[in-house]
């Protein structure tokens, strides 16, 4: 008996042995850019579009209405001028935050909804 489990013992690690070098991978070093530094506002916003700030390179950003939002005001996020609270991305004070892997300031674009909501970010400076 002990054989024929040492057998199957042996069989059993031969096919371990085929399949992980059937299933073996590489993985390559990958460079990783650092940012210079980092910025970070709070935009009171109005019932109209506007880009978050002025033009900045940047390696993405992540927004967070403000806590001062009162009744829980919505911001809505989106990426150009024809931003408005229909079509925008919904972000609430209770939803938490959202980054946004975009490569320049300009390019994100927000709007209240109503005046005097708040949005607070941080982003990684090229």
């Amino acid at each position: 008996m002990v054989n024929f489990v040492g057998r199957i013992g042996l069989v059993l690690a031969l096919c371990l042995l085929v399949a992980s070098q059937a299933f073996a991978y590489r993985i390559d070093a990958v460079a990783v850019e650092m940012g210079t530094g980092v910025t970070a506002d709070t935009v009171v916003l109005t019932n109209s579009a506007r880009a978050l700030g002025n033009s900045l390179s940047i390696y993405g950003v992540w927004l967070t209405p403000r806590l001062s939002n009162s009744g829980n005001q919505k911001i809505y996020i989106g990426a150009s001028s024809a931003l408005t609270t229909s079509n925008g991305y919904e972000l609430t004070v209770t939803g938490g935050s959202v980054r946004i892997p975009v490569d320049n300031l300009n390019k994100v674009w927000v709007i209240g909804e109503s005046a005097n909501s708040k949005v607070g970010f941080i982003a990684d400076v090229k």
